[in-house]
């Protein structure tokens, strides 16, 4: 049995071939850095990563609100403007006595938590290294000028 997504090799596609979603590509982080970060929320980035104790490769997860970045990271507009996540990963946490369920949506190195069934993320994660230095900001700008 053939599920829709399957296809026989050297078949050509269907007619919903054109409706499928775009692939993210190699450096979408990059773009939804420079297209959603304002230098305020790189700036913050930078201060909050200066505290962290950690080697430069440890993921460090901040709070949107905390950021200043209230409302700019919408999943829906974010798959698609840069095409689905690499990887999405469900989770459940206790919050307040309650669990409550989230996704985390990937776009290497960048990552997304947003509840289960909303639409806007909650904290945004990156390794140490990219919100250090000139910031998050800078440092997505020199990758996209390397390509």
């Amino acid at each position: 049995m053939l599920y829709p997504a399957q296809r026989l090799p050297g078949v050509a596609p269907g007619p919903g071939a054109a409706d499928e979603p775009k692939k993210a590509e190699e450096n979408a982080w990059a773009r939804i850095v420079v297209d959603l970060v304002t230098p305020e929320v790189s700036k913050k980035g930078v201060e909050f990563q200066a505290n962290a104790a950690v080697p430069a490769d440890f993921e460090l997860n901040f709070d949107v609100k905390k950021l200043g970045a209230d409302e700019k990271f919408s999943a829906k507009a974010i798959r698609k403007k840069y095409g689905p996540p690499t990887k999405e990963e469900k989770f459940a946490t206790r919050e307040d006595g309650k669990v409550v369920s989230y996704r985390k949506l990937y776009y290497p190195p960048l990552a997304f938590t947003v509840p289960a069934d909303g639409d806007v993320a909650t904290t945004v994660s990156a390794p140490k290294r990219l919100w250090g230095g000139d910031g998050i900001l800078k440092n997505a700008k020199e990758v996209l000028k390397e390509k």
